[in-house]
């Protein structure tokens, strides 16, 4: 290989020509974008799709930018001129289809937020809308039609100063010009790097953090590397190992990031000027086709998927996925055709003071049109009245959040009297807060709740996640308050037992995976997710009978693949019939693995009678039972008071003293 030296505009820049293989490239990008998002199976790291479309976008950019400064016809104006003939036309196309069809499917709520991000998306700010929208409630990816334009900002608040920079330094520091961007690539690295940790979005919605990947193209583009043609086939590989490789485990971007990044600098290195093989595979014509209309497609296929989700309310069978990848094909076709051409070959607003006036108050409709739906409320008067009430029930919840193990909660006593038993658990402990103190109430006995949502009531096990990663501490504390006060005879274990257990969500229900380690844990998968459970297990009730304390686990309430309130009030609203309770079988096989785990520690196990049919009710005259796909409601778990308190009734060791 060789540097062919900082040659401003020269290289590999667009000053050679038409290159096809980087239309094939972008195809390499989107494609599997689409398919990791449609939920198709292998494609778990297709989005590393996104980083690829960042080198490419720093590499063309800076190599037109670089050719203007050197010949001496930069402008501003012209750049965003190109900027807004690229980027606005399909953008607010999809935005004002959007809008159409939040209305027709959203609630309230989400149709405030529908209108927030709308605002944020049109102003190139969605990525920080949307990495503020994190906790362990936060409603999932899936019901966030513009959750994709996160990208988009990045790219968009990078290209308003990047070409400043290039052309300020071009002009006052020409030998310092890659030497400096080289520095601000180090240093966005090792930021993306340091800030990158598990399941964690602040370094992915980050600029700062993501700036060194579009400024990995922008080197290349100013600095041209030139590498074999084999090069371009391990740089293909490259990007294939990360696509059908990476998954939720992966902690993204970070160092994992420069898989992808790396592999797509290489093509752009290797096919530059020459025919390779890499280079013919990627100027096919089929390939090339789905870079043309890439950046349609990838602007089109997220809203298809949310909104096709959403009409349905059931998971779309393989069947319709195929319908959804084939539509947001057609959708991005046209809208290549007939919106993206005839901006960008002037057939419309040929004139650089209309196309930025036009841009600039499309804009500005868009943000006022998103910020007038959220001070509205979400345009309340188009959901009947019935399928909002079904939707509220997500509300009827009691908040247990300030009673927590972790840094800033407390115990919380459930009853009057000296504390006699411990409940033990995350949010489906608090979920039953209103049955213990019922029972309280009813028997006399008080107890103390301890735990914290997100984490499983085991010794020794985190979970794989930032924000989680004090569950162990916070067991440990746990465990001496409760050797600090021996009149706790009893441990009631309350959790959601399986989702840990196996790692897996419930059937088709949205959201990632959950993966829990200890401190023998190797590499987490959602094998070592049933080991490390066991272990935990073993050790807490080891710990909790060495002290004395009888060890009670409660099964968990049956889970489900719907968003229940959300669901059946959509389904109302839409005329739909869906069935929404479990089979009891998919039940008692969730409940196998705990079950086993517990049955070999000898230990007592509690069922509420949740699911006693043949199937798991979900409902009663129409009112959910549940707020979401796995929390009762607080209505619900208060009727469950009679039978905690048959329970409390018949432990001699909590009965009160006379």
């Amino acid at each position: 290989m060789r540097w062919c030296g900082p040659r401003i505009g020269k290289g590999l820049g667009l000053s050679e020509g038409y290159r096809p293989e980087i239309d094939g490239l972008r195809a390499v990008a989107v494609v599997p974008v689409v398919l990791f998002h449609a939920d198709v199976p292998g494609f778990s790291g297709g989005f590393v799709g996104v980083d690829v479309f960042f080198v490419i976008s720093g590499f063309l950019i800076t190599s037109i930018l670089a050719a203007d400064v050197a010949a001496g016809r930069f402008s501003v104006a012209g750049f965003y001129e190109r900027r807004v003939r690229r980027i606005f036309p399909a953008l607010f196309a999809m935005l004002a289809v959007s809008c159409v069809a939040a209305s027709a499917l959203l609630f309230p709520w989400e149709m405030a937020d529908f209108g927030r991000s709308l605002a944020a998306a049109a102003a190139f700010v969605s990525n920080y809308f949307f990495a503020g929208e994190t906790g362990y409630f936060v409603a999932a990816a899936e019901t966030k039609p513009l959750l994709h334009t996160w990208s988009l900002a990045i790219e968009e608040q990078f290209y308003i100063f990047f070409p400043l920079w290039l052309a300020a330094m071009s002009r006052w520091a020409p030998r310092w010009l890659v030497p400096a961007t080289a520095a601000v690539f180090v240093a966005s690295l090792a930021l993306c790097v340091a800030t990158t940790h598990p399941q964690n979005d602040g370094a992915f919605f980050a600029t700062p953090a993501r700036v060194w990947e579009l400024l990995a193209g922008s080197l290349l583009a100013l600095a041209p590397l030139r590498l074999p043609g084999w090069a371009g086939l391990a740089g293909l590989a490259a990007i294939a190992v990360a696509v059908f490789g990476f998954d939720a485990r992966t902690p993204f971007p970070g160092a994992a990031a420069l898989l992808p990044v790396a592999g797509t600098v290489a093509i752009l290195a290797a096919t530059g000027g020459r025919a390779t093989l890499a280079g013919r595979a990627l100027s096919l014509g089929p390939v090339r086709f789905f870079g043309l209309i890439s950046y349609s497609l990838y602007l089109w296929h997220w809203p298809v998927i949310v909104f096709w989700r959403m009409a349905r309310v059931a998971p779309p069978s393989p069947f319709e996925t195929g319908l959804i990848v084939l539509v947001s094909v057609a959708a991005a076709t046209a809208s290549w055709r007939w919106v993206e051409r005839p901006f960008r070959v002037r057939a419309v607003l040929a004139r650089r003071g209309p196309i930025l006036a036009s841009g600039a108050v499309a804009l500005l409709a868009a943000v006022v049109v998103g910020k007038g739906i959220a001070w509205s409320g979400g345009l309340p008067g188009r959901v009947p009245a019935a399928a909002v009430a079904v939707a509220d029930v997500r509300r009827d919840e009691v908040d247990f959040s300030h009673c927590s193990s972790l840094p800033g909660g407390r115990p919380c006593t459930i009853g009057a009297g000296e504390p006699r038993f411990v409940v033990w658990g995350d949010s489906h402990a608090g979920m039953l807060m209103p049955a213990f103190k019922a029972a309280a109430r009813e028997t006399g006995v008080a107890g103390l709740y301890l735990g914290a949502a997100g984490c499983v009531p085991l010794l020794g096990v985190n979970q794989f996640k930032w924000g989680f990663d004090g569950c162990a501490a916070g067991a440990e504390r746990i465990l001496a308050e409760i050797a600090a006060r021996p009149e706790l005879g009893t441990v009631i274990l309350v959790s959601r037992w399986a989702f840990y257990a196996e790692g897996r969500r419930f059937d088709h229900e949205p959201g990632q995976p959950v993966y829990i380690r200890d401190g023998e844990t190797g590499r987490v998968s959602l094998a070592e997710n049933g080991r490390v459970f066991a272990r935990g297990a073993a050790r807490t009730v080891a710990a909790l009978r060495g002290l004395g304390r009888r060890v009670v686990v409660m099964r968990q309430a049956p889970e489900n693949e719907f968003d229940l309130a959300v669901d059946m009030g959509r389904a109302l609203w839409q005329g739909r019939t869906v069935e929404f309770a479990p089979p009891r079988e998919a039940y008692a096989a969730r409940q196998a693995l705990p079950d086993r785990v517990f049955a070999a520690e000898g230990v007592e196990v509690v069922d509420l009678g949740l699911c006693e049919g043949p199937r798991c009710p979900v409902a009663r005259d129409g009112v959910p039972l549940y707020r979401d796909s796995n929390h009762l409601t607080a209505s619900r778990a208060r009727e469950l008071g009679p039978a905690v308190a048959r329970f409390l009734s018949g432990q001699a060791s909590l009965r009160p003293p006379e």
